[in-house]
């Protein structure tokens, strides 16, 4: 064997051997960024893990049956006390009607309130909705109490609506 040929062998020796190691090299960094990804994701997984857990443990935004019209007085008022108000003048239930052919029923609420002011009728409206997530305020319409201006107080009467989703797939199959 020729010195030229020595030299060129050990040329190609030499370069397979870069070429060796840049691919091993680049493999290395695949695998690297795979990984990354890999504890990317599973942190990812392990944080959807806690949001769902913590949103089983919250309570429920429709209601899975009717609401007893006496437990929903009581909610009312529970949260008419937090707002200061003396009582409730009367609350009553429509019949429950479905909603567009799904699988949910509307329940409506009608809630009257005598003699209350403006910061005690938000402060309810808020504790109601903060306290019963499956209640919404749909309506409300104030109205001057009489001789309101002759007492120069801050006096409302108000009639609220208050609607309650239940989930009822079994009556809209039915149907």
């Amino acid at each position: 064997m020729s010195e030229r040929s020595r030299i060129i062998l050990i040329v190609i020796c030499v370069v397979m051997l870069f070429v060796g190691c840049l691919w091993s090299g680049w493999n290395l960094y695949n695998a690297k960024q795979e990984t990354q990804l890999a504890h990317k994701d599973y942190q990812n997984a392990r944080e959807m893990i806690q949001q769902i857990k913590k949103l089983q443990d919250q309570p429920k935004l429709v209601e899975a049956g009717d609401m007893a019209m006496s437990d929903l007085r009581i909610r009312l008022e529970k949260a008419a006390q937090k707002a200061n108000l003396d009582s409730l003048s009367s609350v009553w239930s429509e019949s429950t009607q479905r909603v567009n052919q799904s699988s949910y029923l509307m329940q409506r609420t009608r809630v009257a309130v005598d003699d209350a002011s403006m910061k005690q009728m938000l402060e309810f409206l808020w504790h109601v909705e903060d306290s019963n997530p499956s209640l919404t305020v749909s309506g409300l319409r104030l109205s001057a109490k009489e001789g309101r201006k002759q007492q120069r107080d801050e006096s409302w009467k108000s009639d609220l609506t208050m609607t309650n989703l239940i989930y009822s797939p079994d009556d809209a199959k039915q149907k």
